[in-house]
């Protein structure tokens, strides 16, 4: 059931259709969720704005991606650095490609 509500709320995200893998876009759809998720308790456990949680979410997901994109001019040390700083959450959608970050940052859009 909660599958289905997922998949419904995907919806408005139109994005993930550019991916031809089911399991990726299911995969995706769920780590979005996750992520919601944790800056949902986040907000409620530090009393900071959902808006500015989901705003550093975003800062965390498209610094990284800009420094892998141009990893072959970037120190490799910045790269890791970049990544320690995420969430376990947004690390695991970094390792699911650029593709991904796009989708999940743009998703997060729509949230705010």
């Amino acid at each position: 059931m909660v599958l289905l509500g997922l998949l419904v709320v995907m919806e408005k995200y139109q994005h993930y259709q550019t991916i031809k893998d089911k399991s990726k876009v299911l995969k995706m759809q769920c780590t979005l969720e996750k992520l919601l998720e944790e800056i949902r308790l986040s907000c409620q456990q530090t009393k900071y704005d959902f808006v500015w949680l989901t705003q550093q979410s975003q800062m965390r997901l498209m610094k990284y991606k800009e420094l892998y994109l141009h990893r072959g001019k970037v120190v490799d040390s910045e790269i890791k650095l970049a990544y320690a700083k995420m969430t376990s959450i947004e690390r695991q959608i970094a390792d699911m490609g650029t593709a991904e970050i796009t989708f999940i940052i743009d998703a997060l859009d729509k949230e705010i």
